[in-house]
């Protein structure tokens, strides 16, 4: 039941707070964080935002959480790429992109 709650209506309402927040009437400049963490043989990555907001400061939050076996600099860009698309959020409007345990093109 509790795992319903978080998957079901927590985590989306979250993830609409960080869009609305990013995609208001002035859309805000936002950084990208993630960074590969292994689950066995899994390959997972979070995809987290920072912002400044005159009303927050600055808000960390977390945007995504994918599977990916391709950890090469090329698959994780490709990988960030889709998940703003899937939320409607811009390239255009990040600022900066951090990357941890990054293989080299």
């Amino acid at each position: 039941m509790a795992e319903s709650v978080v998957k079901d209506v927590l985590a989306p309402k979250a993830v609409a707070d960080v869009f609305k927040a990013l995609t208001s009437d002035k859309p805000l400049p936002f950084s990208i964080q993630t960074d590969a963490s292994n689950k066995g043989n899994r390959k997972m990555f979070p995809l987290a935002v920072q912002y400044f907001s005159p009303e927050c400061g600055v808000t960390n939050k977390m945007l995504d959480f994918i599977e990916n076996a391709d950890e090469s600099a090329a698959g994780i860009v490709a990988l960030t790429e889709q998940s703003l698309d899937k939320f409607g959020l811009s390239l255009d409007h990040v600022t900066a992109f951090s990357a941890l345990q990054t293989t080299q093109m």
